[in-house]
């Protein structure tokens, strides 16, 4: 079964004991925590992308989709690997030997390209779901980590606005370090496994 952006969504309402007819928090408010803890996940475990771009004889330079956070390797019209840049600035000289940088979005090119289309393999942030029936961008096994993230975010913001009121109930200050302590467990886990994979592979 798919899990969905409605699914996950619900399954931070029961973390936050929010199932009421009348809930505390607004699904743009969850959403928001979802999406902030989708997007530090995603600086640890970027989704893989392929995107290509058509050009034009003669172009220096490519955009690339904004969710691209690193780029791995470029492939010319013909399937060859176009290395990157190592040492100076790129000079587009003629003779040259044709090679990449990326920065900010944009590949810029060592000489002139020939025209066609090029694929280029990127790390990439994970997409947000177009509305709540498409699949979070999460596998299963972590979506406990984006749950603990978003969960924290929710009670920050609850525990602003109810700041503005008077003082925080030490229940509820105690519920937001619950959180933050929860959400700093689910990374070290993570991490502590990242690591011991990492080791086990050197031996």
């Amino acid at each position: 079964m798919t899990t969905t952006l409605a699914n996950v969504r619900d399954r931070l309402r029961t973390r936050l004991e929010d199932t009421s007819g009348s809930p505390l928090w607004a699904d743009a408010t969850l959403d928001d925590g979802l999406k902030r803890a989708l997007d530090d996940y995603s600086q640890w475990s970027p989704a893989e992308a392929a995107p290509t771009f058509t050009a034009t004889a003669g172009d220096v330079t490519a955009a690339l989709p904004s969710e691209a956070l690193r780029v791995l390797r470029v492939s010319d019209p013909n399937g060859w690997g176009i290395p990157p840049q190592h040492g100076d600035s790129l000079r587009y000289a003629a003779d040259e030997e044709l090679s990449w940088s990326f920065f900010a979005g944009l590949l810029r090119f060592s000489r002139p390209l020939a025209a066609g289309s090029y694929t280029v393999y990127t790390l990439a942030a994970r997409t947000w779901p177009a509305d709540d029936a498409t699949a979070f961008p999460v596998s299963d096994s972590d979506l406990g980590l984006i749950i603990a993230g978003a969960a924290v975010y929710a009670l920050e913001v609850r525990g602003v606005q109810e700041w503005k009121r008077g003082a925080l109930p030490a229940r509820y200050s105690q519920a937001i370090l619950d959180a933050r302590s929860a959400y700093a467990s689910e990374w070290r886990e993570r991490r502590r496994v990242a690591r011991s994979t990492t080791l086990r592979s050197t031996n």
